[in-house]
């Protein structure tokens, strides 16, 4: 099984990750302020993603977000 990270931005996306666990480090690691929602998908076609806020609403809701300032947020993984 391997897991590839989508940024959504066209670049920078990484693949042939051995668990998700390592898979959600790395995109975290990677994560930027681009307004997309960061995904990984697992080769047999499973997704979890971090979806971007463009707000601060609900971010108190959340366990483990990315925060960028005032500007928004990557929500937890789901």
């Amino acid at each position: 099984m391997a897991y590839s990270i989508r940024y959504n931005t066209g670049a920078g996306d990484e693949s042939d990750i051995e668990t998700l666990d390592e898979a959600m480090t790395l995109a975290d690691e990677g994560a930027r302020y681009t307004q997309e929602d960061i995904d990984i998908v697992e080769d047999a076609g499973e997704t979890v993603s971090r979806r971007w806020w463009g707000c601060l609403d609900g971010l108190d809701e959340c366990d483990n977000p990315i925060q960028f300032g005032s500007l928004g947020y990557y929500g937890d993984w789901a």
